[in-house]
């Protein structure tokens, strides 16, 4: 199993302590015992109180880090926790609800114009049977643009998908 990395369980004052140790201390301390002088051995002092200021900042640096992580974890949660949603009572957002109220009352117009003898649901699937039609005469069956297969599926699919309800539905013995 993959471990996911967490910056509050390192220590990171201890790795800084140990890679110091690790990389100055061949260095350094040969050379202290060799000169023995207060200047080598004040200069390792220092170094010294500089790797623990070093050590302090990245603490605070670290605990920074964690508190400001810790503020904006929290202000998500809050923010999605009181985040709210419009539901809809039908299913259907209001731009969708008024679209369908449109295109329905357009298709009662196409009725009433053709004396209830087509409507929408006959129409647009007709208009495409006969785009359809007119693609193979034009092109034939090559593949360009919009191919005649597409229209015709598109024909029939909306043709059965406009006309299905459920009294329209076969039963079956």
């Amino acid at each position: 199993m993959a471990s996911q990395f967490n910056l509050e369980k390192v220590n990171v004052p201890e790795i800084v302590e140990g890679l110091t140790a690790i990389i100055l201390s061949p260095i350094i301390l040969p050379v202290a015992e060799a000169m023995k002088q207060p200047l080598v051995q004040n200069v390792i002092k220092e170094s010294i109180v500089l790797s623990e200021k070093y050590q302090e900042s990245v603490t605070e640096a670290t605990q920074v880090w964690n508190n400001v992580t810790a503020d904006v974890t929290r202000e998500r949660r809050e923010q999605f926790r009181y985040r709210t949603y419009q539901a809809y009572p039908d299913g259907k957002s209001q731009v969708a609800q008024d679209l369908i109220n449109v295109m329905s009352d357009f298709n009662t117009d196409v009725k009433q114009m053709t004396n209830g003898m087509a409507d929408l649901r006959l129409l647009v699937p007709l208009a495409l049977s006969i785009l359809a039609i007119r693609q193979v005469l034009v092109k034939g069956l090559e593949l360009e643009d919009i191919p005649w297969y597409i229209l015709a599926w598109f024909a029939f699919d909306s043709f059965v998908k406009l006309n299905n309800t459920t009294e329209s539905q076969p039963t079956i013995y």
